[in-house]
């Protein structure tokens, strides 16, 4: 597994990971130590690609470096990937990429296959089989029974059908966008970096002129203070913050009006923040934490 880490005495492309780069991935691995198994890619979902590549690049950039296998997290769910698996047929139909190399890598996958009898494997018949439909379907029920909306001191939940919204978040989070655009009808999107600019920040007070309310998605600030500076810079009888992982992103801005939970950032969660967002379902008000020293600051 490649790691995605810039090494300059190997690859003389500033910040290039050795998982996206041909000297390590083939020169290094391949030609010099003579290496002929499986290589795969760490998660392409880490900040030092998803910062930088999207989903479709990324793969190809790890193929053409020699990559026989791309991984890509759990965390960005299966539209992304059928995204980035049909980056990769494109770039072998126009030559981007040489069917050359898809087959070195399926020789390499279907051998090792063939050395611990994958290809001979029986199906397990299993006594009890959850549809994937409706396991979906009950794993957003339990998404959206889990969301928490621990205060709304401003009474701004559910947002009004006649308001105008800005809806503000990580761009590495475009999924977010996809889901909730169903929600309302009167958005201004603003797609941020995930450690937000000095630029992002100072853009937050133009976007509260124009807006009635503004939603603010954070992911674990205490590991990202530039969130809070961010968050900080908006009015806070007119912001909802919504808190994909940690619930404790409020010590950091415990003046803000209005603070939803999911716990998760995982895919589901933004679609359950928005249907709390917008009165779509009833959310509780029974936090899973105690948060009452955010209170104190």
């Amino acid at each position: 597994m490649g790691a995605h880490i810039w090494y300059p005495a190997l690859e003389l492309e500033v910040n290039r990971p050795a998982s996206l780069s041909a000297n390590v991935m083939t020169d290094l691995l391949r030609d010099d130590l003579n290496y002929d198994g499986i290589a795969i890619t760490d998660a392409l979902d880490m900040d030092a690609i998803d910062t930088v590549y999207s989903p479709e690049d990324a793969s190809i950039e790890a193929i053409l470096a020699g990559n026989d296998m791309v991984l890509i997290g759990a965390h960005v769910g299966e539209a992304i990937q059928t995204r980035a698996m049909q980056a990769v047929v494109d770039a072998v139909l126009a030559g981007e990429i040489s069917e050359a190399r898809v087959d070195e890598s399926v020789r390499r996958i279907l051998l090792t296959k063939a050395q611990f009898g994958v290809l001979d494997a029986e199906p397990i018949d299993l006594p009890i089989q959850v549809p994937v439909d409706e396991s979906a379907a009950l794993i957003n029920q339990m998404f959206q029974a889990g969301v928490t909306v621990a205060q709304d001191n401003a009474e701004l939940l559910p947002i009004a059908d006649d308001a105008t919204v800005g809806m503000v978040f990580s761009g590495t989070r475009y999924g977010i966008r996809a889901v909730c655009e169903g929600y309302h009808d009167q958005f201004i999107w603003r797609a941020v970096s995930r450690v937000p600019t000095s630029g992002d920040i100072s853009g937050m007070q133009g976007l509260a002129g124009q807006v009635d309310v503004i939603v603010v998605f954070t992911q674990n600030v205490d590991a990202n203070l530039t969130q809070s500076d961010l968050v900080r810079a908006l009015p806070p009888e007119r912001t909802v913050v919504v808190a994909l992982q940690s619930p404790f992103d409020l010590f950091a801005f415990p003046a803000i009006s209005t603070y939803i939970m999911t716990y998760s950032p995982l895919e589901p969660a933004p679609d359950a923040a928005c249907a709390t967002l917008f009165g779509a379902i009833e959310p509780s008000t029974r936090s899973a934490v105690d948060l009452s020293a955010a209170n104190t600051e």
